[in-house]
């Protein structure tokens, strides 16, 4: 949305806005809606689909009512429904394969575009890149399976970590589908850090070993 706010000032003919919803949905911005990101106190009472839900009306792919409002006066919008499967330079132009399910039909099309910029968001899982080795096995052995978007986020604990691993890693960004919305966009920024300043950095029992322990002799 901040990126379509910005092109519309500018001089071009056409933009073109591709996503894989039916139109260009508005975000909820009343009361309600934005006390689930100012408090999330009642957020672990909702069941995993309800708090999906809640995302996805109200953070997800979803456009604030005053960008909307400017679109509205600008007849230079355009909404293509599908998802970018694959992309190709050609005499001059990005050319852009949409690939779209109609009903049961899986479609296929070609658009050309001077300029192409992806807003599909930061990647969540950015800092998996700089862990070594060492670090993912703890990761994967707390998690259960291999570390994944969708394991993380429905394994960040109150304290906004990755429950059972040690060293603890704290990751807010993954935290809404758990704790709350407002943490990943720091809508609650003093709840999120007291939540990790209050955290038990104590080490499990069996992983603490003084250095004057006697070791057995085999």
């Amino acid at each position: 949305a901040s990126m379509l706010n910005e092109l519309f000032r500018h001089r071009v003919s056409t933009i073109t806005v591709i996503s894989p919803q039916i139109t260009l949905f508005t975000r909820g911005e009343g009361f309600f809606e934005n006390t689930l990101y100012s408090d999330p106190t009642d957020w672990s009472s909702l069941t995993l689909a309800e708090r999906r839900d809640a995302l996805a009306r109200t953070d997800r792919g979803v456009f604030s009512a005053r960008v909307q409002d400017a679109l509205l006066a600008d007849d230079r919008i355009r909404h293509l429904r599908g998802r970018v499967a694959h992309a190709v330079a050609r005499d001059g132009r990005i050319r852009l394969t949409l690939s779209t399910n109609r009903g049961a039909e899986a479609l296929e099309t070609v658009h050309g575009f001077d300029l192409v910029i992806d807003g599909s968001r930061a990647d969540g899982l950015w800092f998996v890149l700089l862990l070594g080795q060492d670090a993912l096995d703890l990761l994967e052995l707390g998690l259960g399976g291999p570390v994944t978007g969708d394991a993380l986020q429905e394994a960040i604990g109150h304290d906004l970590a990755v429950t059972d691993v040690t060293p603890k890693l704290f990751v807010p960004g993954l935290s809404g589908l758990t704790q709350g919305p407002g943490f990943p966009n720091l809508s609650c920024l003093g709840l999120l850090s007291d939540r990790i300043l209050a955290a038990d950095f104590t080490a499990p029992e069996q992983s603490i070993r003084r250095s004057n322990e006697h070791q057995p002799i085999r």
